[in-house]
């Protein structure tokens, strides 16, 4: 059941779509009848999916059959998409089958502005050209107008920063500086024979410094709105990651690079050789400009440290017109759904919720406030006028 879920695609007609739908789910062609009735095949269907733990709701609309009025109906000139499973449930322990969206391929495409839900539980509406962008935090300037009777257009303003620059020149001196030092060595370091080598076994040859590997650039992303910090990212080479990993990748680094400059020093304090004293001052003069931009570097850690540390993601949902994302699985509640034999009833036993309040966000969108602070959005379905919405909640 997870392919008509997941690949929704376009049938030629109703009855192709049904005659590779049956031995999908029946494990049986259909039958060549070609007056056979689809609808009945269909109810079928639908209803020993059901015994399986699967269960196919829809709308009141949707529903409007007239003996099992729970049985999603076959339309008139019937069905032909698996997108009439896009909302199909597993009433049993898996579940990843409730917390697979439906596919879709760019919902916004066909529309030029979205309404969304920021950080803040404030609502705009974007750019569909510029979701995608906000989304992943792109540096850049977008224009989000104010949902509701304000209408007041503001600027989200997403500036990235380079926060570990210091660390990163400070890399690249030392790993210069450590290739100084091993041609010192290879040139300084005893060249003895296979005879002097038994002669003075115990003889050190020359251990080389290997340079420091770092994690790369990281990089702050913050998006402001109204002045306000909404979210705040942290990436390297541009893949996102948490602030406290950044925090111990710096510390790694910073720890790394203190201990080679201890072991350089040591190592050039037994270097003695007067045609290389003009070297070990300019080595000396490299190694406390690399310490000053480690101390920089570590000062800068303890800031990202400090740092306010709140949401990594603008947008917490997205709201277009049918008051569905396609984005975000919704949070599952347990359920048991079974149909009488004799009556063919639909029961289902589950978790009921009272909801405390209703908000109209625009005409097609509904927050519902139920359980203190939990919200939901919902369409209505039909349109209602502004005069008769209040009827409506009771």
């Amino acid at each position: 059941m997870l392919f008509p879920k997941g690949i929704p695609f376009l049938s030629i007609n109703a009855r192709v779509f049904l005659k590779a739908l049956v031995p999908a789910t029946e494990g049986f062609p259909l039958s060549s009848n070609r007056d056979e009735d689809d609808s009945h095949i269909w109810d079928v269907i639908l209803k020993r999916i059901l015994k399986d733990g699967y269960l196919l709701p829809g709308t009141v609309v949707d529903l409007g059959h007239e003996c099992l009025p729970w049985l999603y109906q076959w339309l008139q000139d019937g069905l032909k998409s698996t997108n009439v499973f896009d909302d199909l449930q597993y009433q049993g322990r898996l579940r990843a089958m409730n917390e697979i969206p439906p596919v879709e391929i760019h919902p916004e495409a066909s529309i030029e502005e979205v309404m969304v839900i920021m950080a803040d539980l404030s609502q705009y509406t974007i750019s569909s050209k510029d979701l995608e962008k906000i989304t992943c935090l792109t540096p850049g300037v977008y224009s989000v107008r104010e949902a509701g009777m304000g209408n007041r257009l503001y600027d989200l303003n997403i500036e990235d920063t380079d926060i570990n620059g210091e660390l990163q020149d400070a890399i690249k001196k030392i790993d210069t500086i450590i290739q100084r030092v091993n041609r010192w060595l290879g040139t300084t370091g005893p060249r003895t024979s296979v005879k002097n080598r038994l002669l003075r076994p115990n003889r050190v040859e020359p251990m080389f410094f290997n340079e420091h590997k770092s994690l790369g650039r990281l990089i702050r992303n913050v998006a402001i709105l109204n002045h306000g910090r909404l979210a705040i990212s942290y990436q390297v080479e541009r893949k996102k990651i948490s602030r406290t990993d950044c925090v111990r990748s710096m510390a790694r680094d910073i720890s790394a690079l203190r201990l080679q400059i201890r072991q350089i020093e040591a190592r050039s304090a037994t270097m003695d050789h007067r045609s290389l004293a003009e070297e070990r001052r300019s080595l000396r003069y490299a190694l406390e400009e690399a310490k000053a931009q480690i101390s920089s570097a570590d000062q800068s850690r303890v800031d990202i440290h400090d740092f306010e540390d709140i949401s990594g993601e603008p947008i917490v949902r997205v709201l277009y017109d049918d008051g569905a994302s396609g984005r975000e699985p919704m949070t599952w509640t347990n359920y048991t759904a079974s149909c009488q034999e004799t009556s063919e009833v639909l029961r289902i036993e589950g978790k009921s919720s009272t909801i405390s309040s209703i908000r109209w966000l625009t005409d097609d969108i509904i927050e519902l406030l139920y359980q203190q602070s939990a919200r939901i959005y919902t369409s209505p379905l039909k349109p209602v006028e502004e005069g008769f919405r209040e009827v409506e909640k009771m």
